[in-house]
């Protein structure tokens, strides 16, 4: 199971709101290409997003689904990756001095990246989360700047 950490230099409503935004996740979720369409009501609970991935020539057709969401705190994920399988992914925030603490929580639950498990592919799912908290505190900033310009 790979789970990472960052404090972002955001407040939890920042971050949360890229979370909430199905048009944000090719620009922090490592292998997103597209969003190809999701439900306006996204991230309630039972909500679909409809997304391809994909690293060079290997392009899978995907869609994931909202589990679990409390505004501000924590959004439970459900991937589900083509032929590759289902991953449960957990972004738990708490607020801390200067931000937010993000701990994301990856793990297959189904299919062959289930089956298929081990330390070196948790060590990727690892190297990738970290660059998906990058790029979440990144996008969160922007975000909280540009609402500081517009008032």
């Amino acid at each position: 199971m790979a789970v990472n950490a960052a404090v972002l230099h955001a407040p939890p409503d920042a971050v949360f709101s890229v979370l909430c935004d199905p048009s944000a996740y090719p620009s922090f979720v490592v292998g997103t290409r597209t969003v190809r369409r999701f439900d306006p009501r996204w991230p309630a609970v039972g909500s679909v997003l409809h997304h391809t991935q994909g690293v060079g020539p290997f392009v899978v057709r995907g869609q994931t689904s909202v589990v679990q969401a409390e505004a501000g705190r924590r959004l439970v994920l459900r991937a589900k990756l083509g032929r590759i399988g289902t991953h449960q992914v957990s972004f738990t925030l708490t607020p801390v001095h200067r931000g937010t603490r993000v701990e994301v929580d990856e793990h297959p639950i189904e299919g062959p990246s289930a089956a298929l498990w081990s330390p070196v592919s948790e060590a990727m799912m690892s190297v990738r989360n970290r660059a998906l908290l990058r790029r979440l505190g990144s996008l969160a900033v922007r975000r909280l700047s540009r609402r500081a310009d517009a008032v």
